[in-house]
């Protein structure tokens, strides 16, 4: 009777399958890459990367051994971590492409000098005695035996001109291999084999990391710029009955009145806490320092908008500001000690997703601008693959786990845990020496490692807040065509720039303050080097017309 009934049982399965097999199609989602389950063949890559200098040679070799234990297991793939310091990585990563370009210069010519050689000899009719035959060696599987006495794959020997993956830090260093064709495109690697990346690292990222449209280095995904928050006390806010919606930047109207009330009435607070500049003005100098080549930008200004290129003391936004904060300090309305300070009405402040948090029990907490992705941020930290690799497909293989599974990363940025680090009973990281340091940026996605020593632990909740918030600068991208603008408008006009801030900063109080902007106006109109600066002529590489005539319009042609 069992027999019977097993026998049953089998039937009733094998029709099952012969069902489900009849109505699957080759387009089925349960299709298998034959690929994917054939025997991976042992390959081995380089990772070129930034350490500190205090990293050492032990614990180098200690997390090479520990990060080659996952990898092989995964990928079959040995990577060999090539450490250097910040001061020598970008000279010896050169070198060694140079070196490598010039042995393939060598044997081009060699191949080619060859091919002359036998059109020669076939031209005066000499055959030799031996042909080559085409090459049909297939790769054999090699195994040596390991300390255990086990045997073990055996990884082929890396090339002396092989670089596979590497750490690329800022979008010159990026334009830089890619005009040198040292680059391999990544895009394609987004939509298939690694396309859990893009559900990994923030889209700003992923949408603005490009050359030309082209994915040519992942990003690090990390935290992106910082708020500025109008703080606003709320019991004096409540005291003398202000909505606390009204309020919305220093100068506005509402938080003008608040202040000279509460220097009127409240002798025992500080009206404002202290001098800050204004957020909304972007000085064109390469540095980010006070220029008198400038925009204003507005809280929601993002990508498309243009920029119009202008004398500071021109913008009205920007004299507004500066002549409010001089009749504050005029008043003396500034605390003495802004670092120590808790007695304020109003303060303009910068800071994370977290600022909120440590001042909402006192304050109303208005946010004036939101995070801003610029290219020192998106281009900071990048991995790429170059055109020089083994193969391009593990190599994203080991890219795409860094960006997605927290014990690769973790290893990499920190170190072998209970040797380098280890985790307290709170949760929080602790380093146990400085043997093993590296940037918390520049080894992959920031939000799959441990938060640093010392950093809260909650760092990343607040971090993905501030990236959900984040808009993107009006002018990230410029930088791809930003090194064309002539470098002696410049250098005249960072000059000029000392010279004109240095006297407005001499001003001892508004009227003067004012007299001076009416002044300078006058003369930046009838300067040459200024007029020179800020032409739109396109024969002239000024950095208003690289910025238009270069960039500007040509992503954002105009409709008419």
């Amino acid at each position: 009777m069992k027999i019977r009934l097993i026998s049953l049982v089998l039937c009733v399965l094998m029709i099952s399958f012969a069902i489900l097999v009849g109505c699957s199609s080759k387009d089925d989602e349960f299709d298998i890459n034959p690929e994917e389950t054939a025997p991976r063949t042992p390959v081995s890559l380089n990772f070129w990367i930034i350490t500190d200098k205090k990293t050492t040679p032990d614990a180098q070799t200690a997390v090479e051994k520990a990060f080659n234990d996952i990898v092989k297991s995964r990928f079959t793939t040995y990577v060999d971590l090539v450490f250097l310091t910040e001061d020598e990585y970008k000279t010896a990563l050169a070198n060694k492409m140079e070196e490598i370009d010039e042995q393939k210069k060598l044997e081009e010519e060699e191949a080619k000098r060859r091919r002359e050689e036998e059109r020669s000899k076939r031209a005066a009719g000499i055959t030799d005695a031996k042909t080559s035959a085409p090459d049909t060696t297939e790769y054999v599987e090699e195994t040596v035996t390991n300390a255990y006495g086990l045997p073990e794959l055996k990884y082929p020997n890396l090339s002396d001109y092989q670089i596979d993956i590497i750490l690329i830090k800022g979008i010159d260093m990026l334009n830089d291999l890619v005009k040198a064709n040292r680059l391999n495109p990544l895009d394609k690697y987004l939509t298939a084999e690694s396309k859990q990346l893009t559900k990994y690292i923030h889209p700003i990222f992923m949408d603005m990391c490009k050359i030309n449209k082209v994915t040519y280095a992942i990003p690090n995904n990390q935290v992106i710029g910082e708020y500025t928050y109008l703080l606003i006390n709320k019991e004096l806010a409540d005291k003398y009955y202000y909505d606390p919606d009204s309020f919305s930047r220093l100068d506005d109207e509402t938080t003008k009145k608040f202040i000279e009330e509460i220097a009127e009435k409240e002798k025992d607070y500080t009206p404002v806490l202290s001098r800050v500049d204004s957020p909304f003005i972007h000085y064109w100098s390469d540095d980010g320092s006070r220029s008198l080549l400038a925009s204003y930008f507005s809280a929601t200004a993002s990508q498309g908008i243009r920029g119009i290129m202008r004398n500071p003391f021109a913008i009205s936004q920007f004299t507004s500001h500066e002549l409010q904060m001089q009749e504050y300090e005029d008043k003396g309305y500034f605390s003495k000690n802004p670092e120590t300070d808790d007695k304020f009405a109003v303060a303009l402040m910068k800071g994370d997703a977290s600022l909120p948090d440590a001042y909402s029990d006192d304050y109303y907490v208005k946010v004036v601008k939101k995070p801003v992705a610029t290219e020192e941020t998106v281009f900071e930290s990048m991995l790429g693959v170059t055109t020089y690799t083994k193969n391009l497909d593990r190599a994203m293989e080991i890219i795409t786990l860094l960006n997605t599974d927290p014990e690769l990363r973790n290893l990499l940025q920190y170190g072998i845990k209970g040797t380098h680090y280890d985790i307290d009973e709170t949760g929080a990281l602790r380093r146990l020496n400085d043997h093993y340091m590296m940037n918390l940026v520049d080894t992959g996605n920031v939000f799959m490692a441990y938060p640093e020593e010392g950093m809260p632990l909650d760092a990343w909740e607040y971090g993905k807040k501030q990236n959900l918030d984040a808009i993107v600068s009006p002018l990230l991208g410029l930088g791809t065509v930003w090194e064309e603008v002539d470098k002696e408008i410049m250098e005249k006009i960072d000059a000029l720039s000392e010279q004109y801030f240095a006297r407005m900063d001499a001003c001892t109080n508004a009227t003067e303050l004012s007299e001076f902007f009416t002044t300078a106006v006058a003369e930046l109109e009838e300067n040459e080097d200024f007029k020179t600066a800020i032409s739109m002529d396109s024969e002239i590489a000024s950095p208003h017309s690289v910025y238009f005539n270069k960039w500007y319009n040509v992503l954002w042609p105009p409709t008419d």
